[in-house]
């Protein structure tokens, strides 16, 4: 089969999205598929055998979208049999819907999350799921959602006939347990801007200031952005500037250190509309590191199941009790159940297999 993949960006630029549909891309080549990628060209280029890549000048940016004039031509220049883009950066996907009804190949949509702007370029998200959104959804043939609590978005509810709940895998290979001494630490790990303020990082320092003098555990911190130097801040005015130590960005390997160096990760995002799924999560239990997270984190449900971490509401009270009550709890027979789970349920392996079983059933049809 020959399968496309569109997306704004792509490795080696740092994403949930990105890497998504890399390790997505690379797990169906891998299964004998070709696989090809049209993109923008933001965040170089770096060579993968497996797929074939081709990456867009752009001219300039609306919000969070690059915008490649010559998108169009490109996509419709190439073979293949089905045709797998992704929201929530449109201008790509909605470029590739055309593509599509020209070629006649069947669309698949995988819908991360709603398109949300603030500041100026919220009148251009309205704008978008106003007018346009429609147009792709009608258009694509099967939309993937990670969780079901999309059947309820206000965009998709006249679509649900064609959605399709597959999360997002993680590479067990890369995210595995590891022997080494815990610190007494927690994680977390997340993009640190104002597009990402929806992680609730903020209610996580808030959390620490009335940590003190009942619980005494440091806050590692993987990730960058322009809110750095503001968390910073924040930090010394709680006087838990001592108790937070900022990695910045960190390759894959020591994240995976961290990870599983760590007591646990918290992960106490707050915005339904915004957090698509919150694989950091599925990732520190891949490395039988346990989790607290929020209900709206995609993996939640299977956290209560299966007991590997704890749910909380994004409240900064709910925060500071449940990392108060994690650290007296048994946290390698939590680890060692999130271990399973993702193994059982989360392996890029099997993700693969359920999007290589849609793709199939499209073109059956």
């Amino acid at each position: 089969m020959e399968i496309l993949q569109t997306l704004v960006r792509f490795h080696p630029y740092i994403g949930g999205v990105e890497n998504y549909v890399y390790n997505l891309s690379l797990t169906l080549s891998r299964m004998g598929h070709r696989v090809k990628i049209i993109c923008s060209e933001e965040g170089g280029y770096e060579n993968i055998p497996e797929i074939e890549i081709k990456k867009l000048k752009y001219l300039f940016k609306i919000a969070n979208t690059n915008i490649s004039p010559m998108l169009l031509t490109h996509i419709v220049s190439e073979d293949f049999d089905v045709i797998h883009t992704h929201l929530p950066t449109p201008w790509f996907s909605d470029l590739s819907a055309v593509a599509s009804e020209m070629k006649k190949v069947p669309l698949i949509l995988t819908y991360h999350n709603d398109i949300t702007s603030r500041g100026i370029w919220k009148a251009f998200s309205y704008a978008y799921n106003r007018f346009l959104l429609n147009n792709l959804l009608v258009k694509a043939r099967k939309i993937i959602v990670s969780q079901p609590r999309f059947y309820k978005s206000p965009f998709l509810r006249r679509y649900r006939d064609k959605i399709t709940v597959i999360p997002p895998g993680v590479d067990t290979y890369l995210f595995r347990p590891m022997k080494l001494q815990k610190d007494n630490a927690i994680i977390f790990v997340g993009k640190l801007d104002r597009y990402h303020d929806y992680k609730n990082f903020d209610a996580l320092i808030t959390a620490l200031k009335l940590l003190k003098g009942r619980v005494d555990v440091k806050l590692y911190v993987v990730g960058s952005g322009s809110m750095v130097p503001e968390y910073i801040n924040m930090a010394k005015n709680y006087s838990v500037d001592d108790r937070i130590v900022f990695f910045g960005d960190v390759d894959e390997e020591k994240l995976v250190e961290l990870y599983n160096k760590s007591l646990f990760l918290v992960l106490p995002s707050k915005s339904g509309l915004q957090e698509g799924f919150g694989m950091v999560a599925a990732e520190a239990l891949a490395c039988a590191t346990p989790v607290v997270v929020s209900g709206i984190v995609g993996i939640a449900g299977d956290v209560v199941r299966t007991g590997c971490g704890l749910v909380i509401k994004p409240t900064v009270g709910e925060i500071s009790n449940a990392i108060e009550t994690l650290t007296s709890q048994d946290l390698r027979k939590m680890g060692n159940r999130g271990r399973r789970l993702i193994l059982k349920k989360y392996s890029w392996e099997v993700v693969a297999k359920k999007v290589e079983r849609l793709y199939t059933e499209v073109l059956e049809k």
